[in-house]
């Protein structure tokens, strides 16, 4: 006979403030800026009731049953997770493109899905810089069901282990559990705080990382039991404190929060004590807020609304090319994918649980059912693979805007730097002209490695020298204590650069151009600033960034430097060829007062900049001055798509800016007018 635990209501309420949280925070509503915490919830709830399961089991027959134990799961987890994934698959079909990996990715992690690895597909596959963003990617959600059924196939050795060694006695099984279980939380927390600093991703998407989550919630029917006497009055203090620690983590927290990390515990004690508030008092007020009618039945749906909810979004978001839009994912993921969580609730999900029809009547047909499920799962993926790498092969529509979509700068596989930073690239291969006399160096983040064709038109053009290309992904050359803390990577890089241009101005180097995403320091914020800098308002921040910006012009002027400045460029709302692919070159342009107003402020504080300067010393170059006329920024001019994603400008269309650029670039390397006048003309 299978284990059964007394089913809580209150843990089905718990369910859906965990589910609620990730929707709303999915959905884009304003103040749930950490409604991820959610699936920590899941965690700890899982932890719970299969540590549960597994103790009525073990001290009932006094052996746990692999097969009995997995075959409940593939009952539970399989049927409408399977179906979310075939849909997906199908919807991809039709909106999602056969190019850019769109639908290449999406048939790549559903196999790793369909085989519970998806965790690890997109802890090895996600994260590149200039890669799709990966929240796009439909079948992201899945990882953290990858998290807990890798939890699920290792959790149950735990209680064998026990029982083996306590020769099959079920008598001190708790005990020696907890010191396990004690252990595992231990070892596992360790890890997650030592990675979420130095390997973030793999923190956050991996089981080692995780398992203490699990393990909070399965020292709960270990100790719950040895309470004694009358704990009603900690009980009602238990869950309405753990209800305030979860929704207070969904409000505090944020996208550039370090998590999971030390953040983690917040959401993560405050559902263990809400499970425990209610074991030890069932009618305090806070449990019969979580087991009213509504909160129950979105918590028997929550495992199908967190199923549906992210493959529309993401498809919808991926296919208009609009990341927010509050009111259609508050439709698609809300109120839709509810109404799919409801079928499949009622037509897939229990059937399959409780009645067991056909395959899943008995314990090893239903572990054939879902081996073969998997397979049939992987076989479509393979086939939506297939069929994606046909079109982008032979569709003309495709292979132009494949093309557009690689037209990236020839140096970056040399010269631009991501981490792991391993130090400098080979100078050598890194200049534009002449390696042996290098007169400038181009520093920056990837919107100098963007400008790289433009010192290399300019270096074919007949300059004299050499253009040193030194830029590092997401890496400003400035750094205040009110921007977005730099890596330790970026850090080391800007000083190894700083080293070199004192090296290189002893060789002959002329000047500098600092070229970066301007726009984005005025935005950027860090997320735990100093006492000092969270006290300040708007105007001081600015006034920080902006004598950042010049202590740096300042430094490199007094090492008898030119400093020309790139003034910022813009950004799309969407991807220039994903767009192209799919409306016209006037859709996915933008006006020039759109553009004014995203750079509006850092274009000043650089004029600012500039006006504070001897011309002879700093200049500002303006590129928006070529890309754009009066009225509008083209996404493409001719047969030249200007950007490669929605921020980067292509090779080709970097290259349309040699001429403007000659004359700043001829001043910065100390090119005589009349050579740099023909530069110029040879390009227009």
């Amino acid at each position: 006979m299978a284990a059964t635990i007394k089913h809580r209501d209150d843990i089905d309420g718990l369910r859906a403030i965990a589910v609620g949280l990730v929707v709303l925070f999915h959905v884009g509503v304003p103040g749930i800026t950490g409604g991820y915490v959610g699936v920590d919830v899941f965690f700890v709830i899982s932890g719970y009731l299969i540590t549960s399961l597994l103790l009525v089991e073990g001290e009932g027959r006094g052996r746990i049953s692999l097969s009995d134990f997995y075959a409940r799961r593939v009952r539970r987890l399989f049927p409408a997770l399977m179906l979310v994934v075939l849909t997906t698959l199908i919807l991809g079909t039709v909106w999602l493109l056969p190019v850019f990996q769109e639908q290449g990715e999406l048939a790549k992690s559903a196999v790793a899905t369909s085989l519970y690895l998806s965790n690890v597909y997109f802890w090895i596959f996600t994260g590149n810089y200039f890669d799709g963003p990966s929240d796009l990617q439909p079948l992201l959600h899945t990882w953290s069901l990858a998290v807990e059924e890798q939890f699920y196939l290792l959790w149950p050795f735990l209680f064998i282990g026990a029982l083996w060694l306590r020769r099959g006695a079920a008598a001190t099984l708790r005990s020696d559990l907890i010191k396990l279980v004690v252990a595992i939380f231990v070892v596992s927390l360790i890890t997650c705080i030592l990675t979420t600093d130095s390997h973030p991703r793999a923190a956050y998407y991996l089981m080692p990382a995780r398992a203490w989550e699990f393990a909070v919630g399965g020292i709960l029917p270990l100790i719950l039991p040895k309470i004694r006497g009358d704990a009603s009055k900690l009980g009602a203090f238990l869950s309405t404190a753990g209800i305030a620690a979860i929704i207070g983590s969904a409000i505090v927290l944020t996208e550039k929060s370090s998590f999971p990390g030390t953040n983690a515990l917040w959401p993560t004690l405050g559902t263990a004590a809400v499970i425990a508030g209610g074991a030890l008092n069932s009618t305090s007020l806070a449990v019969r807020a979580l087991t009213v009618r509504p909160m129950v039945v979105i918590g028997l749906l929550s495992y199908s609304w967190y199923l549906w909810h992210w493959p529309l979004l993401a498809i919808a978001r991926a296919s208009s090319l609009t990341r927010s839009d509050l009111t259609r994912d508050a439709l698609l993921g809300g109120v839709v994918a509810f109404i799919a969580a409801a079928i499949t609730y009622r037509l897939v999900e229990n059937p399959v649980r409780v009645k067991r029809p056909g395959p899943f009547a008995r314990t090893a047909p239903t572990l054939w059912a879902g081996a073969a499920i998997s397979v049939f799962m992987v076989s479509s993926a393979v086939a939506l693979s297939l069929r994606a790498k046909y079109f982008a092969e032979h569709d003309p529509q495709y292979t132009a805007v494949i093309s557009a979509r690689m037209d990236t700068p020839p140096m970056r596989g040399n010269c631009h730097h991501d981490s792991p930073y391993k130090g400098l690239s080979e100078r050598s291969k890194c200049v534009a002209g002449d390696p042996s006399h290098i007169v400038a160096v181009l520093w920056g983040d990837s919107h100098a490695d963007h400008m790289s064709p433009v010192i290399q038109g300019y270096a074919e053009n007949g300059s004299h020298g050499g253009i040193l290309q030194r830029s590092f992904s997401s890496c400003r050359p400035v750094n205040a204590a009110s921007l977005t803390v730099q890596s330790k990577d970026c850090l080391k890089f800007n000083e190894d650069v700083a080293k070199e241009i004192v090296e290189l101005k002893k060789q002959g180097l002329e000047g500098v151009i600092l070229s970066t995403m301007w726009a984005s320091m005025f935005k950027d914020r860090n997320p735990y600033p100093p006492p000092a800098v969270a006290a300040m308002t708007d105007e001081q921040r600015y006034e920080e960034i902006v004598n950042a910006i010049d202590a740096l012009v300042t430094k490199l002027e007094a090492e008898n430097l030119r400093v020309l400045l790139v003034a910022p460029t813009y950004l799309l709302p969407a991807p220039t060829p994903q767009c192209l692919a799919r409306h016209t070159i006037e859709e996915c342009s933008v006006t020039r007062q759109h553009v004014e107003d995203y750079r509006k402020v850092s274009l000043a504080a650089l004029q600012r900049i500039q006006a504070a300067h001897h011309s002879e010393h700093v200049r500002l170059w303006d590129p928006v001055q070529t890309l754009c006329d009066d009225q509008i920024c083209l996404a493409k001019r001719g047969s030249v798509p200007m950007f490669t994603d929605d921020l980067h400008l292509s090779a080709s269309g970097a290259r349309l800016l040699v001429g403007s650029a000659s004359d700043p670039l001829s001043w910065l390397t100390g090119m005589p007018t009349s050579q740099a006048t023909s530069a110029n003309l040879t390009t227009r």
